[in-house]
């Protein structure tokens, strides 16, 4: 997320959405069904694989609420 009202274009805000897990890899890979994220064990993804990891506008929301509570938007 990056500001608009200065020349600069900082950046105010970065999330990093990932689908990736080893660990459910290798339960599958037993025979085990897995549900990413939050399956029980280590889970390294924090978005589901089916949602799309391209959709900016639910990102920027998610984003937004996360630094509201430090910045004024």
């Amino acid at each position: 997320m990056c500001e608009n009202n200065t020349k600069k274009k900082q950046i105010v805000g970065v999330l990093v959405a990932n689908k990736l897990c080893r660990s459910s890899s290798m339960l599958r890979n037993k025979g085990q069904s897995v549900q990413c994220p939050n399956h029980r064990g280590h889970c390294s993804a924090n978005v589901s694989e089916r949602e799309p990891i391209g959709d900016e506008g639910k990102y920027n929301k998610v984003l937004g609420d996360l630094i509201s509570q430090d910045i004024k938007i």
